[in-house]
């Protein structure tokens, strides 16, 4: 390879490098975008998506009320699990 070529792919490959910007990472679900996904499946199908939303939110917004966020109940007992097997090791 001669001296002008490596220059010229150097100069190439430093051009690419500069333009390069990483694909952005796709955030997670937020608990209403979860909540709202099995939701809408359990809604009745002569339902249009805009009624089955708006009939979810309801129920979304109860459950926040009432503080029994799916999440946070299964997060709950999860922790009360592992506060009661941490108790019985160190009887």
């Amino acid at each position: 390879m001669d001296l002008t070529d490596e220059s010229r792919v150097r100069e190439i490959v430093r051009e690419e490098l500069s333009s390069f910007t990483p694909q952005k990472k796709k955030r997670a679900p937020n608990k209403w975008q979860i909540f709202l996904k099995e939701c809408a499946k359990a809604q009745s199908g002569d339902l249009s998506y805009p009624e089955k939303v708006k009939a979810c939110s309801v129920k979304y917004k109860e459950s926040k009320k009432n503080g029994m966020n799916t999440t946070t109940a299964t997060n709950n007992e999860t922790s009360d699990n592992i506060n009661n097997d941490t108790g019985a090791q160190n009887q």
